[in-house]
């Protein structure tokens, strides 16, 4: 069989190329090629004649030196603004301010310019730095009694939120002046319970003993009539965590106007406190009533206990154990009502 020629030959191992050894260059070499005076001078030559010309080359240099040049312009810029900010906040809350520190760390910006430090905190969105649930909060919020409402602790709570603000209205005021509508329960001609519905209507009368109340609904709509709207924002806060609350309004001095219990005694349904709604969206639906049902304002909060203007109560700063605040808020729904000033 003849041998075929074609067939590549396997070669030796002694026949492959050896690379050649990379030259070894020093450090005064290096030094010399790139930072001697003949070096630095020659390459700034070659870059400046890089400029000259016509051609492609050197029109894409120039164009590529001018959008460097904005935007080093730019950066500079923007560093003597910041510069120029925290001096003058500085000089606002001193400079030796802890807690101005505090709040120039979160490296959050600033949008309100203010002479209490704790209202600026809320403007930094550093909620984390700001909330600790272990803190002693207690906001001032004026007082008013119940004793002349027995069953109106929605309205009169809703008198110590808006006075909170400056705005001077009694409870009773609400009703009269037709800020919330009130009215009562009663039968069909067959004898079937009819009433209202709690988010849209007060039920019953505040003035005795055996009125009902109302949900945060009608607060809500209450408080939208009587406030400009330009002026504050009446926020249904129904749904969140009383944690979720203190963080976001309690703690940023806001106070809240929280549904539970009367002095967190239990909740209860008594059978002949139901009806039919016979308005609204609801028209036609069952409603139980769930009795003990209790209105105040949330004011602060401590380790052991959320703090409360409770008109039930004499004074204000009337404290009851975490755990059972929050149960009762959950039975009811977890509803809560907050004004958010705009001015």
């Amino acid at each position: 069989m003849k041998a075929n020629n074609d067939m590549p030959k396997k070669k030796k191992e002694n026949d492959k190329k050896k690379a050649p050894k990379p030259e070894r260059v020093s450090f005064k070499g290096f030094w010399t090629e790139n930072f001697s005076k003949e070096a630095i001078v020659g390459k700034w030559t070659a870059y400046r004649d890089s400029f000259k010309g016509d051609s492609d080359e050197a029109k894409k240099v120039r164009k590529t030196a001018v959008t460097k040049s904005v935007l080093i312009s730019v950066a500079v810029l923007l560093s003597l603004l910041s510069a120029m900010s925290g001096e003058i906040l500085a000089v606002q809350f001193g400079s030796n301010n802890g807690k101005m520190a505090d709040v120039m760390s979160a490296g959050k910006a600033v949008y309100a310019w203010n002479d209490n430090i704790d209202e600026l905190r809320q403007y930094t969105g550093g909620e984390e730095e700001i909330y600790d649930p272990n803190a002693d909060v207690m906001l001032k919020v004026p007082f008013f009694s119940q004793k002349d409402y027995p069953t109106g602790c929605e309205l009169v709570s809703t008198s110590m939120l808006l006075a909170k603000y400056g705005v001077k209205i009694t409870a009773e005021e609400i009703v009269t002046k037709g800020y919330i509508k009130t009215k009562e329960v009663y039968l069909d001609k067959y004898g079937d319970p009819y009433g209202p519905d709690p988010n849209m209507t007060f039920i019953g009368d505040p003035l005795e003993e055996n009125g009902f109340g109302c949900y945060s609904g009608a607060i809500v709509s209450a408080l939208k009539k009587i406030l400009p709207k330009s002026d504050y924002e009446v926020v249904d806060l129904t749904g969140l965590e009383l944690e979720d609350i203190c963080r976001e309004y309690v703690d940023r001095g806001i106070p809240v106007l929280y549904w539970g219990s009367l002095q967190m005694e239990p909740l209860y349904y008594d059978i002949v406190n139901h009806w039919y709604i016979d308005e609204g969206k609801r028209k036609g639906e069952e409603f139980k009533w769930i009795s003990n049902e209790h209105c105040m304002v949330l004011i602060g909060h401590n380790k052991d206990n959320y703090i409360f203007n409770d008109p039930s109560v004499d004074k204000a700063g009337a404290e009851y154990i975490r755990p059972l605040v929050e149960k009762r808020f959950k039975e009811l729904g977890r509803q809560s009502v907050a004004i958010v000033s705009l001015k």
